[in-house]
């Protein structure tokens, strides 16, 4: 496993949530959404689903995964710390693919990430 290409995987995921994350409501139930004899028009500063926010709050939080993860596999490479012995990179690469797995259909996702 390529673990940089993982890590870049997940990052340009995550960038690509966070781009569409004002634009995620939980439907028509939103004040956001005005509804016009053609469908539905978006105001932002309407919003009271909370959905954008939790979305952002879900990035925020896999990107915190994201960089622990990278820390444990650097710390290790670099012998400073004994996580190997109770699994620190393994489960860090793990982790890493756990968090790849929602996206195994996008064209960008190895198989070999498969836990």
């Amino acid at each position: 496993m390529t673990t940089d290409d993982l890590i870049a995987f997940l990052r340009a995921r995550l960038a690509a949530l966070e781009a569409r994350a004002e634009h995620l409501h939980e439907g028509q139930g939103c004040s956001a959404h005005s509804e016009f004899s053609w469908g539905y028009e978006y105001n932002a500063q309407d919003c009271d689903c909370g959905e954008p926010q939790r979305v952002l709050a879900e990035v925020d939080a896999k990107r915190q995964i994201v960089e622990r993860c990278i820390g444990v596999i650097a710390e290790q490479n670099n012998h400073l710390i004994g996580l190997d012995e109770v699994g620190g990179i393994p489960l860090a690469e793990d982790t890493l693919k756990l968090l790849a797995l929602p996206y195994a259909e996008h064209p960008d996702y190895r198989e070999e990430w498969r836990l």
